[in-house]
C-alpha cells in the first residue's frame, strides 16, 4: 500500500525531523510504502536573509544557515521520499494523489507533531488531508499542542476533524477537542519516537562520534529561560560535569544533526529540557533526566507522557538533589512497551480497515 504521511517540517527543531523519521519507520515496518508530504507553518528564516544582511547580522545567519543544511541532509539521507507540498494547491495535489491522480495515495496518514495546532496551520485543507477521499484520511498520534482552540476556527476543525476515518492524538487534551469538535473518541497514542526501540536508535547512531569524553549534561531547552540556565550551571559546576547545548551557536553541537541529537542523550549523565521530545527520547533512552517544563496549556503533551510513566516528580522545582541522577526505569520501561503496542493495534486497524469504517475497534 501506498501511504501518503502529512506533516510539518521545520529544519531547525530535532524533534520535528526525528518523528517524520520514527513515523516513516513504523509505516514501513506494517510493510508499506511510504512517502513523506511535508509542509511548512513558515518560511521565515530565508525571508529575512536581506534583514540579516543589512544590519550586519550575516555571520549569526550563515551559522543558522549551516545547521539548516544539516537538517536537509539529514532529511535527504533518511527520508529520501520526501515531497514540500507548499508550492501545491488543492487540485493540483489530488490530481496528484486523489485516486484518479498521477500517483494516487492508498491512504494519507496525517503524521504526529503539532500539525493541528492553530497557530501554525498556514492550510487547513492540507492539514486534514483534503486531496484525497475522506474514507482514505487516518491521524496517528497528531497534536493540538494547545487545550482550547479559538472560536474563529470551529467550523474548519468541525469540517476536517468529522471528515477523518481514523482519529488518534498525541495528548489528552488533543481527545478531549476531537469529543467536543466531533462527539467521537479518538485514542491517546504514544509519539512515533517511542516506537522505535533503544537498541535500533543506539543502532541508528553507532558510527556516530559526536558526544565529549568528558561527562556531561544536555540541554535542550526551547524557552531558553534564565532560571532553567542558572539552574543548570550550579548542579554542572557542583558535579564538575560539563554542559552540551545544540542551542548553544557557539559551539560545534549547534550544527548537529537529529540523529547526533539522539547521540548526545545517549551519551549523557543528565538531559535538561523544557521539550516535549527531549523528554521522550529521554524516557526511551532510559536516561536520567530533568523536566523544566510548566503548566501552561502548550505542554499539554508533556504533562500527558509524564502522567503515563509516572515520572511528574522530575520536575526541577521539586526534584530531590538525590534523585537527579537516580531513576528507576524499571517499571516506566513496562509502561512504554505497553503503550507501544497498543498503538500497534491502532495502526493495524486503521490502515487495514474497510473503507468508511470510523475508530473502530476491529474490521
Amino acid at each position: 500500500m501506498k501511504i501518503g504521511l502529512l506533516t510539518q517540517f521545520n529544519y531547525l527543531n530535532y524533534g520535528n525531523r526525528l518523528q517524520n523519521f520514527a513515523t516513516q519507520e513504523v509505516l514501513k515496518g506494517f510493510g508499506h510504502e511510504v512517502e513523506s508530504l511535508v509542509f511548512s507553518p513558515s518560511r521565515f528564516i530565508m525571508g529575512v536573509y536581506p534583514f540579516f544582511k543589512a544590519f550586519g547580522w550575516l555571520p549569526f545567519f550563515n551559522k543558522v544557515s549551516k545547521r539548516i543544511n544539516s537538517f536537509k541532509k539529514f532529511t535527504k539521507d533518511y527520508l529520501p521520499k520526501t515531497q514540500e507540498i507548499d508550492k501545491f494547491n488543492l487540485k493540483t495535489l489530488e490530481k496528484m494523489f486523489g485516486t484518479n491522480g498521477e500517483t494516487p495515495l492508498d491512504l494519507a496518514v496525517i503524521g504526529s507533531d503539532q500539525v493541528w495546532n492553530p497557530s501554525y496551520v498556514v492550510n487547513f485543507n492540507k492539514v486534514f488531508a483534503g486531496f484525497v477521499e475522506k474514507e482514505k484520511r487516518v491521524s496517528y498520534a497528531t497534536s493540538f499542542g494547545v487545550s482550547e482552540i479559538p472560536k474563529k476556527y470551529y467550523k474548519k476543525y468541525v469540517k476536517g476533524l468529522n471528515e477523518m476515518s481514523f482519529i488518534s492524538t498525541r495528548e489528552t487534551a488533543g481527545a478531549e477537542l476531537v469529543k467536543a469538535f466531533t462527539g467521537r473518541s479518538c485514542p491517546t497514542l504514544v509519539d512515533p519516537t517511542l516506537m522505535i526501540g533503544k537498541k535500533d536508535w543506539e543502532n541508528y547512531t553507532k558510527d556516530i562520534d559526536i558526544a565529549p569524553k568528558e561527562k556531561y549534561i544536555f540541554c535542550y531547552f526551547l524557552t531558553g529561560k534564565r532560571a532553567y540556565r542558572k539552574w543548570v550551571k550550579n548542579y554542572a559546576k557542583e558535579n564538575g560535569l560539563k554542559i552540551v547545548s545544540v542551542n548553544d551557536i557557539r559551539t560545534k553541537y549547534f550544527y548537529a544533526n537529529p540523529l547526533d541529537f539522539i547521540k548526545l542523550i545517549l551519551n549523557a549523565e543528565l538531559v535538561c529540557t523544557d521539550s516535549f521530545h527531549g523528554h521522550a527520547l529521554s524516557i526511551k533512552l532510559e536516561k536520567p533526566f530533568v523536566s523544566f517544563h510548566t503548566k501552561k496549556s502548550t505542554t499539554s503533551r508533556i504533562t500527558t507522557i509524564l502522567k503515563l510513566t509516572g515520572l511528574e516528580d522530575r520536575n526541577y522545582l521539586y526534584l530531590p538533589n538525590s534523585k537527579i541522577l537516580n531513576i528507576d526505569y524499571s517499571a516506566v520501561t513496562p509502561i512504554i512497551d505497553n503503550a507501544v503496542n497498543i498503538a500497534k493495534e491502532y495502526l493495524n486497524v486503521a490502515l487495514n480497515c474497510d473503507k468508511g469504517a470510523k475508530n473502530a475497534i476491529s474490521c
